[in-house]
């Protein structure tokens, strides 16, 4: 059997695993980055919608060049049967193409010293006093069995995605079985098709007076929480259709939303290219890390859940497990792994987890009660802008004056919401007060008050 051994091993290649190899090489690591598939189709493959200055702040270059569709263009919401909108005219987007992004992910990790494994399929640890110390993988060759790889590090990261893989054989790790149902899941799906009669989709734009370009998202089409985003390109060539709604037998799956949508639309010609998927939403995971294992991505539920983002959030995730473990002589150790859960936590944790109180309760609205968030001025500009820039959002005197005047045409609507919204500021604020060190009886404290406020 071969034997390799890495300062660090990453497992998943997509936009977590590979940001998470490649910051760590820059930082000094021997980095081994391992696929279940050929990297060539790792990571999402679908276009998908970023806030740009995102990338910046996390010393990343910005996508560029063919991984960039379109960038910074206007996006109008609507309610579900069309009769209320909204309309933002700099949303700061930008139309990234997953596949060529994750490509240059991993050869820049690869130009930096990681070494690649790729059809490699996890399949246990050894541990030592119950820290993982080799992982053993088998690689599949192509007219040969598999070949066993024995793989010792320090750290594992565990990026595969929903499924996590490595987290799921770490006992301190490990979700319980009931941890997330189907209705903290999102099913999605992300199709570009070409546009078979421009004259038809021009009419379709003017229908809705939208200029071609404009994102089009409509809202609660499957209840609460679901949405249905239409673009046609600028010059009526193409057009991008993105839906998704929970995973639940009484709602359309995301596939079946294009599906259905495109028969409804014959000015949709040939799909060019799709891709979609499982989103988990619910908030982060409390714990993180356990000595010798970091979970980032969509393992660790680092999901922008109002909108089932996790491009952004896993690529910060990254930058804040490379930064918390440069320099450490042991990048496994449980004190040094404890600083990327304090930093996430006290941080992005606290946005993720805060917003994820909200999405919960737009989730149980019907398609009118949607109507009602744009109708009593609670879908405004503001608000929708800190959604799209993933912060949170600020109060303001016209938010102020619209939950006032709800709670007079419509109190019982009015008080719902406001027990939501009253909870994001204090889960915000106990998100901020994560333990800095880990100790045990602190984050047990921690995490039973995170529960009594419902995350």
């Amino acid at each position: 059997m071969k034997q390799h051994t890495f300062d660090i091993a990453v497992f998943g290649a997509g936009p977590a695993g590979s940001g998470s190899a490649l910051f760590l090489a820059e930082a000094g690591y021997r980095v081994a980055l391992i696929e279940q598939r050929a990297f060539a189709k790792a990571g999402p493959s679908w276009v998908n919608a970023v806030y740009a200055e995102g990338f910046s702040k996390i010393g990343l270059r910005a996508p560029e060049g063919d991984e960039v569709e379109l960038a910074d263009f206007p996006v109008t919401f609507f309610s579900a049967d069309l009769a209320e909108r909204l309309d933002v005219a700099a949303s700061g987007f930008t139309n990234v193409r997953m596949r060529p992004f994750v490509d240059r992910l991993q050869r820049d990790a690869f130009a930096a010293g990681v070494v690649g494994f790729d059809l490699a399929r996890f399949e246990h640890f050894t541990l030592v006093a119950d820290r993982p110390v080799v992982a053993r993988i088998v690689q599949q060759k192509e007219g040969h069995e598999g070949e066993a790889i024995e793989i010792k590090a320090r750290l594992f990261v565990d990026a595969t995605g929903i499924a996590g893989s490595l987290r799921e054989q770490v006992a301190a790790l490990r979700l319980p079985p009931a941890a997330a149902g189907d209705s903290d899941l999102c099913t999605a799906l992300q199709q570009n098709c070409h546009v078979a009669d421009p004259a038809a989709a021009a009419e379709f734009l003017a229908a809705r007076k939208v200029a071609a370009g404009t994102l089009i998202s409509i809202l609660g089409t499957q209840g609460g929480f679901s949405t249905l985003s239409v673009q046609v390109s600028p010059d009526l060539s193409g057009v991008g259709i993105l839906a998704g709604s929970i995973k639940e037998a009484r709602f359309l799956t995301g596939t079946q939303m294009v599906k259905k949508f495109c028969e409804e639309h014959p000015w949709i010609g040939a799909k060019i290219h799709s891709g979609g998927g499982t989103i988990p939403l619910r908030h982060p995971l409390h714990r993180l890390t356990a000595p010798g294992v970091a979970v980032v991505g969509n393992a660790a539920n680092q999901v922008f859940s109002v909108h089932g983002s996790g491009v952004m959030p896993s690529l910060q995730a990254a930058r804040l497990l490379a930064n918390a473990v440069a320099d450490a002589a042991d990048p496994g150790d449980e004190a040094v792994l404890w600083r990327y859960a304090s930093a996430f936590q006290q941080s992005l944790g606290a946005l993720l987890a805060s917003y994820d109180l909200f999405r919960r309760f737009s989730q149980n609205l019907t398609s009118a009660e949607i109507a009602k968030m744009f109708r009593y001025g609670l879908m405004n500009e503001a608000m929708m802008l800190a959604g799209i820039r993933q912060v949170m959002p600020e109060p303001s005197l016209t938010s102020g004056l619209s939950m006032l005047a709800t709670g007079v045409r419509d109190p019982l609507f009015a008080a719902a919401l406001v027990r939501s919204l009253a909870r994001m500021p204090l889960v915000y604020l106990h998100y901020q007060n994560f333990p800095e060190v880990p100790d045990k009886k602190k984050f047990a404290g921690w995490v039973a008050y995170a529960k009594r406020l419902g995350v």
